[in-house]
């Protein structure tokens, strides 16, 4: 490799951070620090602020959550343990105060653990069914008549959504059930209405609402040639939104309160969208993707245009994003799925440029 190649990745070197990938030639000057994980099975991750520090909580396929510091890549503390099958979905919020993440996996459990001290919150949340061959477990989080709630969608075949407050880990309505896979979960206010959104496996985006844990929209997807495999929301001009990606890899925005698509859908992605997450970068609020290709793309929610080069250099599928700020800049955090996993921090505003 020649001199100017290895640049990027002395300077990584020299602050104490490892290149895990590449993109053909130089480390893309975007990457800020990849998590290294003594075994390498990170399939879930989510952000929060722990006494003023951005830190990456994240989920894997031996059941372990860790936490890491954002701004330097070191792992904080021992990891989380308690679980005993694999974390397949990752949330954070506050209770009382205090940063919390919520865990869903493969176990049948949700479990709180606060993020300050490692320590898990309670007795784990049960009554779930998450069949071993069951690809997703997602949690979401929000708050409902002021209170931190997690809700859950789990089932292989007729997925059931279930509420929580997170507090008292009392079950807040009976699950509903019916004839889909919940892929992805996430949580939005529309009209004054707490509402969950779900990336639905069979065609339909599904909206319930949270204080009664009814179903209340489902939108369709009209010429679409895969299922719907991540979700999120966003406010655009003061309107609420969901922004899903398919495993066509398509992406679409929504208008929550219409109950319709906003816009063409984007394109880009090369395989299947499988998550996603929202920012705010230079004011403008935007969707973060990563695809089956290997790439994370930047979409503005207002237009549906791509914002800046897609992030090159995973070496498998991005199966897993959040968005986080750090030093006072937005970053992306990505987990890559296959054999290869790991996770990396990007920047969200660097010039790509070397």
């Amino acid at each position: 490799m020649a001199d100017d190649e290895s640049e990027p990745e002395a300077a990584l070197a020299a602050a104490g951070w490892t290149a895990r990938w590449a993109a053909g030639g130089p480390v893309d000057p975007r990457l800020r620090c990849v998590f290294a994980d003594p075994v390498g099975d990170v399939s879930a991750v989510a952000t929060a602020v722990v006494d003023g520090r951005p830190i990456a909580v994240t989920g894997g396929w031996h059941g372990v959550v860790r936490r890491w510091d954002l701004a330097t890549g070191a792992q904080i503390g021992a990891p989380l343990t308690g679980h005993t099958a694999a974390v397949r979905a990752v949330a954070t919020t506050v209770i009382d105060g205090r940063a919390v993440a919520v865990t869903g996996s493969a176990d049948e459990t949700v479990r709180r653990w606060d993020l300050a001290t490692g320590k898990q919150i309670g007795a784990p949340l049960t009554g779930h069914r998450a069949e071993p061959y069951a690809v997703s477990m997602p949690v979401a989080t929000a708050i409902v008549n002021g209170s931190p709630i997690a809700v859950v969608a789990y089932g292989a075949d007729n997925s059931r959504v279930r509420a929580w407050d997170l507090a008292t880990g009392r079950q807040l309505w009976e699950p509903e059930s019916g004839p889909y896979i919940v892929r992805g979960l996430a949580t939005a206010v529309a009209a004054g209405r707490p509402i969950a959104v779900g990336a639905d496996d069979s065609d339909p985006i599904s909206v319930w609402d949270l204080t009664t844990g009814q179903m209340i929209d489902r939108f369709w997807v009209a010429n679409r040639e895969d299922s719907v495999r991540a979700v999120a929301t966003a406010v655009v001009d003061g309107w609420p939104i969901a922004v899903t990606g398919s495993a066509d890899g398509v992406v679409r925005r929504w208008d929550l309160i219409m109950a319709e698509q906003i816009g063409e859908p984007a394109e880009g992605h090369t395989g299947g969208v499988w998550a996603m997450a929202t920012a705010v970068v230079d004011g403008r609020p935007v969707a973060v993707t990563g695809g089956w290709d290997g790439t994370v793309r930047v979409w503005d929610l207002a237009t549906g245009r791509p914002v800046g080069e897609p992030v090159e250099g995973h070496l498998d599928g991005v199966t897993g994003v959040a968005t986080a700020v750090v030093d006072g800049s937005p970053v992306a955090v990505t987990v890559t799925g296959g054999e290869r996993r790991a996770v990396g921090v990007w920047s969200l505003t660097a010039d790509r440029s070397p």
